[in-house]
């Protein structure tokens, strides 16, 4: 049988009320629950959009995704990821 993480709207580098703590969170809420899917050595994790909160990303949560992203790939599970609305760079066309 395969079992797969899902997840979505995890919205790293996000402050809500303005708090670093809660930017904090969202980080160890995401690499608990990806160790947690190491752990019950699941097939795959599948990121459903919105892992990061913001467009244009902190150099910070760049590198915390990446670890969490690197650690999993080390456990030899693959990450499929789907862009989100806050993911999505608007353009007006694919060639500019």
């Amino acid at each position: 049988m395969i079992s797969f993480l899902h997840l979505g709207d995890i919205h790293l580098d996000y402050k809500q009320y303005k708090l670093t703590e809660r930017e904090n969170d969202l980080c160890l809420a995401f690499f608990d629950i990806c160790k947690k899917a190491i752990d019950k050595q699941v097939d795959f994790v599948l990121v459903a959009g919105d892992l990061f909160n913001y467009r244009s990303i902190s150099p910070r949560s760049f590198n915390e995704a990446t670890f969490i992203v690197k650690t999993l790939k080390e456990a030899n599970i693959p990450v499929i990821a789907i862009e989100g609305n806050h993911d999505f760079k608007e353009v007006k066309s694919f060639i500019n």
